[in-house]
């Protein structure tokens, strides 16, 4: 496990190590404006991206996980897994050509929309499940670097104007496909899966499987990744701009532990069984490191927001140090929701309350985002952004202390 640790941690380093080489000099070329337009186009891509991930992102991981030693059965896994997400990668780009035809915003910068929605094949030919699954992530690592040190050359060696904004999101595409494709290589050749034609009846098996964590996933990025959208309803491009950059950095911080938690989602899926003891007191230790760890860096975010953003996003981008002093709290709050609910109540018979609970802060979020951007602006979405993480935290404690008699076998959780 530590060594699929460490693998997985230079996975998400190389990935969001390129924002904070990439966006200074992004966000000084195009401006705010065109930033703005690009990360509105993204957050759109992006929830068609969840649409596609559908649950997979969780239950191939424990499927892949469960059945290690069992080539045939990895076969059909892999190979339902990605007819299912074509399929809806198809539908996505289907609701972009309606989205163009219906609102005049798609239609007027529907390139930057199709730019952005190459993401989705490559992320699908990714599958980066399936190497979390294998607890196999080192192979991933060097076509990763290739690809993204790709992005990085292309960004600096073709853009240089305002204008050539539209190739920011081509060239982000264009690297993931490349990465996706040398991904696939490794799949097929390193571990000997087979692409099969599967059955109706084993697409709605997975598809059904997976029903309650796409559920999840939506309603978590009803919230965590749909303010960007909700602002930009009701507020200019610049100032979707300012949020999105300050959203940005934030969310770099919080990459810094998705290493650990993802890395530790299989392992906890096999030891529960086996182990639960065991499972349960490792969750304790790791809800206390994390705790101490991501509140270290919220209170250094909020301290040093300003230098912060000086240095990363230039002077034209001042005024989103409010939005990383207000939404730092994020990363401590994310961290915990997500050992709180993926790593504890999917693995311990919670996941409709689980659902429950990221479907009714995906709401509130909406309706408080949409209030507090109509009079708030950026500042707004971002109060609405922390107190929706807050609301979850809520909610999970809520129902694990609610339904105590589903899960709880030793008393070694409560000591």
């Amino acid at each position: 496990m530590a060594f699929n640790f460490t693998n997985f941690g230079v996975f998400q380093v190389i990935n969001y190590i390129i924002p904070l080489v990439v966006i200074p000099y992004i966000v000084r070329v195009i401006g705010v404006e065109k930033f703005g337009i690009i990360s509105f186009a993204q957050a759109i891509c992006y929830y068609l991206l969840i649409v596609v991930e559908y649950g997979f992102t969780i239950t191939g991981v424990q499927l892949i996980a469960q059945n290690r030693h069992n080539q045939a059965k990895q076969s059909e896994i892999f190979s339902s897994i990605i007819i299912i997400q074509i399929l809806l990668m198809i539908l996505g780009l289907a609701l972009i050509g309606l989205g163009a035809l219906l609102f005049q915003e798609v239609r007027q910068y529907f390139l930057i929309y199709l730019f952005s929605y190459l993401l989705i094949p490559g992320q699908i030919m990714v599958a980066l499940w399936f190497f979390i699954g294998v607890e196999e992530m080192q192979y991933l690592n060097y076509v990763n670097l290739i690809a993204r040190l790709s992005y990085i050359a292309l960004v600096f060696l073709l853009v240089h104007h305002e204008s050539d904004y539209p190739r920011i999101p081509l060239l982000n595409g264009i690297s993931y496909i490349l990465g996706g494709i040398f991904s696939l290589g490794f799949i097929f050749r390193k571990f000997k899966i087979r692409l099969q034609l599967v059955g109706i009846d084993k697409l709605w098996f997975y598809l059904k499987d997976g029903w309650h964590l796409f559920v999840s996933n939506f309603a978590i990025n009803l919230y965590r990744n749909s303010n960007v959208v909700l602002l930009g309803l009701v507020a200019s491009k610049e100032v979707v701009g300012i949020y999105s950059a300050g959203e940005k950095v934030i969310k770099v911080f919080q990459s810094v532990f998705t290493p650990i938690t993802q890395t530790l989602f299989p392992y906890f899926s096999r030891i529960k069984t086996s182990h639960p003891e065991r499972s349960l007191r490792s969750i304790k230790l790791l809800l206390r490191v994390m705790s101490l760890f991501a509140g270290t860096i919220t209170v250094l975010l909020m301290l040093g927001a300003k230098p912060l953003t000086i240095l990363i996003l230039g002077k034209s981008f001042l005024s989103a140090q409010a939005i990383i002093k207000i939404t730092a709290a994020v990363v401590t709050l994310g961290v915990l929701n997500y050992i709180l609910g993926i790593i504890f109540m999917t693995n311990y018979g919670l996941k409709r309350e689980f659902s429950r609970s990221v479907l009714l802060t995906g709401v509130f979020n909406l309706f408080i985002c949409l209030g507090l951007s109509y009079f708030c602006q950026a500042i707004g979405a971002a109060i609405a952004f922390t107190a929706a993480e807050f609301f979850l935290f809520t909610l999970l404690v809520y129902f694990i202390l609610r339904n105590k008699s589903k899960w709880m076998q030793t008393d070694d959780f409560q000591s």
